[in-house]
């Protein structure tokens, strides 16, 4: 049915509801089946509310599209700007000069928040030379799928430190002690030792209970008890713990400090009374 034809038919039923006075009150000179003005207003104004309760369909606006948001690139541009380095794999770089150079740019790409796919394009840029020549080839030997973050760190661990360097790390992580260090110095330590012993740390709880064996006596007997088995809430409670222990002994230092002033001022006080007790 088309839009005048549906149009004709609202108005005929429009018409046909037209109370019977409003006809027979019609001026008498209006010819048959002539409508009146006011008649066509108010077949108007019924014919836009039957349309309006019929759900006559209203045109539809569509949103355009939204834009896809753009991938974000690797910061490869702000790598140098963090004090990262090339490396070129020569063979003066030693184990560990290789070592050196993996964590100084792990470091820096922690601080640039890396996702492991960026982690792994940024490594790869700093490699000049033979290094580069290096993984290219290694590269080639596998699929693209795996290659990886961690596949990069195995891979170039084999080639540039050894395994005889790997095992003085983990001979140094086994036999770690906080001694004079403080936690915040030990736990440094400790993090970066045990990426080389993760076969001895297998789980969280493995990890606690060997940082817990290196800690100082006075400190370990504190938090034996607690069995804290998450790794951070550990660190904080040690943290915790140095710090009360910190303040008593600075406490005991103040006080013995008070005890042996006084004590000297009785010391001279009793000298110069027998002193004056002789003249």
């Amino acid at each position: 049915m088309t839009e005048e034809q549906r149009e004709f038919q609202v108005g005929e039923e429009v018409e046909s509801h037209v109370p019977t006075e409003a006809i027979s009150h019609a001026p008498p000179q209006a010819p048959p089946g002539a409508r009146r003005p006011e008649q066509e207003v108010l077949l108007q104004q019924l014919t836009k509310i039957f349309r309006q309760v019929a759900g006559v369909a209203q045109p539809v606006i569509v949103p355009p599209p939204a834009l896809a948001p753009a991938l974000a690139r690797p910061p490869i541009d702000k790598l140098r700007k963090y004090g990262a380095t090339e490396f070129k794999g020569r063979k003066e770089d030693d184990a560990s000069a290789a070592e050196y150079w993996l964590q100084s740019t792990d470091r820096v790409l922690q601080q640039l928040q890396c996702s492991p796919e960026d982690s792994l394009v940024c490594a790869v840029s700093l490699l000049k030379e033979e290094a580069y020549q290096w993984w290219d080839t290694v590269a080639q030997t596998v699929q693209p799928i795996q290659r990886t973050w961690e596949f990069f760190l195995n891979e170039f661990r084999k080639r540039y430190v050894g395994d005889i360097y790997l095992e003085e790390i983990k001979r140094e992580f086994i036999y770690l002690r906080q001694g004079r260090m403080t936690v915040v110095e030990y736990e440094r330590e400790f993090i970066r030792l045990s990426r080389y012993a993760r076969e001895i740390i297998p789980t969280e709880e493995a990890k606690c209970k060997r940082f817990e064996q290196g800690l100082n006596t006075e400190i370990n007997m504190l938090l034996v008890a607690l069995q804290i088995r998450d790794f951070s809430a550990l660190v904080n409670a040690t943290l915790n713990v140095e710090k009360v222990r910190e303040e008593d002994q600075s406490r005991r230092q103040k006080s013995q400090q008070k005890r042996t002033h006084s004590q000297n001022q009785s010391q001279g006080q009793m000298i110069a009374s027998h002193g004056s007790s002789k003249r």
